[in-house]
C-alpha cells in the first residue's frame, strides 16, 4: 500500500505543449530514469536513474488539479520520461487520483514494463514506441530484449484496446529507405507492407518469423478499429 502522502516521484522537466504528447493542450511529465540507451533519444538526460526533482504523489496531483483550466481542446496530463513505467507503483496512484478527478491521462513508454497491462487500466491515452521488428538490431541499440515488449503488444491487441503507437524514424536503423516510409498527419511514422516484405526478404529466419506475426497482429488489430 503506498503512502500518497509520502511517495514520490523523480522528475527532470515539466511544462506544457499542445497535441505533441496526446490530445489537446497538456501538462506533461517527463520521469527520470529509462531501461533503455537508444543513442538517438530526444532526452538522454533522462536516461540516467540518478537527477531530478522529487516531488510527491498529492503535489503532482494537486498541480494538475490546479492547471485545469489549460486542458483545453481535449487535453489533460500525460507522463513521459525517461521511462514513466518505471516508477510505476507512484505513477499508478497518481493516474487514480487524476482519473477521480475526471482529468484526461496519456502515458508515453517504450511498451516493455511487466506492470503495463495494470497501469493501462487506468489511461485514457496509450502511446507506445515500436523502434524495431528485428530482435537482435532492437537489442543492440536499445540494449534490453523485445520479448516483453511483444508480449504487451499481444495483450493489447487481445483484450482489444486501442493504443497509438509511435515509431521513431532513424537513419539507418529503421529508415533505410526513406522513400517507403508513410509519414502520418499526426507525424505516427510507420513502414509500409513494402518495406517489410523487404525486411523478411533480408533477415534471418527468426526476424522472418518475428515479421509475418506482427504484421499479421497489426492488420487484425487495424482491421477492429483498435490501432490508428
Amino acid at each position: 500500500t503506498i503512502d500518497f502522502l509520502e511517495a514520490i516521484m523523480k522528475i527532470f522537466f515539466k511544462g506544457f505543449n499542445y497535441s505533441q504528447d496526446g490530445p489537446g493542450n497538456r501538462l506533461v511529465y517527463h520521469l527520470q530514469g529509462c531501461n533503455m540507451h537508444c543513442p538517438w533519444c530526444s532526452n538522454p538526460e533522462g536516461m540516467s536513474f540518478t537527477g531530478g526533482t522529487e516531488y510527491s504523489t498529492e503535489q503532482i496531483v494537486q498541480e494538475c488539479i490546479r492547471s485545469r483550466a489549460m486542458f483545453f481542446s481535449g487535453g489533460g496530463v500525460t507522463f513521459t520520461g525517461g521511462e514513466a513505467t518505471l516508477q510505476w507503483e507512484d505513477l499508478l496512484e497518481v493516474l487514480k487520483q487524476l482519473r477521480a478527478a475526471n482529468i484526461h491521462t496519456a502515458i508515453e513508454t517504450n511498451g516493455t514494463s511487466p506492470h503495463l497491462p495494470e497501469i493501462q487500466k487506468h489511461v485514457d491515452y496509450l502511446m507506445m514506441d515500436f523502434k524495431h521488428y528485428d530482435k537482435e538490431v532492437f537489442r543492440n541499440f536499445t540494449g534490453i530484449n523485445i520479448d516483453p515488449l511483444l508480449r504487451n503488444y499481444e495483450y493489447l491487441c487481445g483484450i482489444g484496446r486501442q493504443f497509438h503507437i509511435r515509431i521513431p524514424l532513424i537513419n539507418h536503423v529503421n529508415a533505410e529507405d526513406p522513400a517507403k516510409v508513410t509519414v502520418t498527419n499526426d507525424k505516427v511514422v510507420t513502414l509500409t507492407k513494402e518495406k517489410a516484405d523487404a525486411a523478411i526478404e533480408a533477415k534471418s529466419a527468426d526476424a522472418v518469423e518475428t515479421v509475418k506475426v506482427a504484421v499479421k497482429k497489426l492488420d487484425q488489430a487495424q482491421a477492429k478499429g483498435i490501432m490508428h
